[in-house]
């Protein structure tokens, strides 16, 4: 179940990352983009922790 909350954290990261591009101020476009990549790192992060935990509970 963490790996699928993990995936919507990094569906939701892409979806900052793409709309990011479209914003037409260049500071906010910035600040929306990088808390894309925190939060795209974060749910990476996490994905990976939840399979090597699932790898080992099998």
């Amino acid at each position: 179940m963490k790996s699928i909350s993990a995936s919507i954290v990094i569906l939701a990261a892409a979806v900052l990352l793409a709309g990011g591009s479209h914003v037409a101020h260049g500071q906010t476009r910035v600040f929306v983009q990088l808390v894309g990549c925190a939060a795209g790192l974060l749910g990476f992060g996490v994905w990976f922790v939840a399979l090597q935990d699932k790898g080992e509970s099998e």
